[in-house]
């Protein structure tokens, strides 16, 4: 188990044109990664993933909303314990 370190509001569109969207906020272990490549593509990059445990998991293309900023969900990765209960999705939110 991970410990969360921030709350993060995930709002997901409506399904259909003029239906209610939905929002909720649910508690995440942020991280960030930075890599130097020196090869086709030099410099700094860096990337940013969310953990986010059960019930209420994000989609990709959801909106992230963290401390004022906003980000597009681009992927999101279920994890799974040795039984195969799902104990966290891994979202990539930039990159």
């Amino acid at each position: 188990m991970f410990r969360p370190n921030v709350e993060v509001t995930i709002r997901r569109e409506a399904a259909e044109p003029g239906g209610a969207g939905e929002e909720f906020t649910v508690p995440a272990l942020m991280t960030e990664q930075e890599t130097r490549d020196f090869g086709d593509r030099p410099g700094v990059h860096s990337r940013r993933e969310l953990l986010i445990p059960p019930p209420r998991l994000p989609r990709a293309g959801d909106l992230a909303l963290c401390g004022g900023a906003v980000w597009e969900i681009k992927s999101v990765r279920l994890c799974r314990d040795l039984s195969g209960a799902t104990v966290a999705a891994r979202c990539r939110i930039d990159g």
